[in-house]
Parts: structure tokens; sequence; C-alpha cells
């Protein structure tokens, strides 16, 4: 039934608009056979074309990381000092093609990782609001274990130490299903009622939205 319906769609509507058939595609130099051979092509070309992923479609984790917890309180030295310190370095793992962030291929087993461009669109272009999405998340205090930020458009994302000499990071995006996602955004929005500016509040409204937080 999909095919004829797509049948229809390629030949009929043109037809009834101007009476077109194989003696019109013939004067044209289309013989019909040619010109149904390219709709098989254009149907097979758009029925491979990757939709967006929804959010459902994340991956599940294989066991949520009970571990992983904001501090109960951040002094400001402390903020002052990973403000000063952070580094991002990204990582080829959380990329589906990590080659256009300017990272090697990854070659091994991804398991249960989310990844920037395909799950969170996070795209090359945006590499560069990675500073200030870092320097609000730790205003905020969204340290602990790991440290966290909310991107513009709503996402959370966790930076996971990779270098500590370096004060090297790399991040990835929280899934919903996540613990550690509402108790992120719900200091962010703390944070944001208290000191943020009208880009906070518009990123933490996305946020709530996104992940369908009340």
């Amino acid at each position: 039934m999909a095919a004829s319906r797509t049948r229809r769609t390629f030949f009929e509507p043109f037809s009834r608009r101007t009476g077109a058939g194989p003696l019109l595609f013939a004067r044209l130099g289309l013989p019909l056979a040619s010109v149904k051979a390219r709709g098989r092509e254009h149907r097979k070309a758009t029925a491979t074309v990757k939709r967006p992923l929804k959010r459902s479609e994340l991956p599940p984790r294989n066991a949520d990381n009970n571990k992983r917890k904001l501090a109960r309180e951040v002094p400001p030295e402390r903020i002052a000092e990973l403000r000063k310190t952070v580094n991002y370095k990204g990582s080829p793992k959380h990329k589906r093609n990590p080659v256009a962030f300017g990272l090697e291929p990854f070659r091994g087993d991804r398991g249960d990782a989310t990844l920037c461009d395909e799950h969170a669109n996070f795209q090359p272009i945006n590499m560069a609001s990675i500073p200030e999405m870092i320097d609000r998340g730790l205003r905020a205090s969204l340290i602990g274990t790991n440290l966290w930020a909310v991107a513009d458009d709503g996402w959370i994302f966790e930076a996971r130490l990779t270098n500590a000499i370096q004060a090297e990071y790399h991040g990835y995006p929280v899934r919903p299903t996540e613990a550690i996602a509402e108790l992120v955004y719900l200091r962010f929005r703390a944070w944001v009622d208290a000191d943020g500016n009208a880009a906070d509040r518009q990123a933490a409204e996305n946020c709530a939205a996104l992940y369908r937080f009340k």
C-alpha cells in the first residue's frame, strides 16, 4: 500500500494538472521507463533521509550512576578557582561525526554514550558557546562529582574530568530519564531566579520544557 501511494504522488498530480502522459514525457525527451526509474531512485533516496532524532530515541543508560551528586554548598573561592582553570576538550566518543569537530574518528564501542551532535543537535558552529556555557554552570554552582551546564536551548550537559593536571573536561548530554537532570535544573532555576539575566531565564524555561520539568 505504501508503494502504491508513492507512485500516485509522483505521477498523478502532474498528469491531472497538465494532462501529461507517456506522449508528453516522450516529447520532453523523457521516456516513460526513464521517468519511472528516476521516480524509484527519488523514493529510495528520500526513504533513507535521516529524520531528526526524537528525545525518546536516546540510548538508555545501562545503569544510572547514583554516585553523581551536586555539592551541597560550593564556596565562592572554589567557583572562582574553577572559572580560572577549567578547560574543555571534546571527546570523539560523544560525537557521531567527530571529524566535523576537529577530532579523531572514534573506532571503539560507544556503549550507552549520548552524542552531542546527534542527540542534542550540538553542532560545530555551537562550539563558540562552550566557554560561556561552562562559566554560567560554574556561577550557578552546578558543581559536584562532575560539572554541569545548561545550554541556551535547554539541554543539560555533564562535564567529566579527563586530565586532572590540565583541568581538562569533556562533555555530553544528560538524558531526561537520569535522576541528576532534575537536581541540576532545580539548582540552575534557583540561581536564575536570584541572579540570572534574560538569556539565563530563557535557558531555564527551555530546559523545563525539553525535560518536562514542572
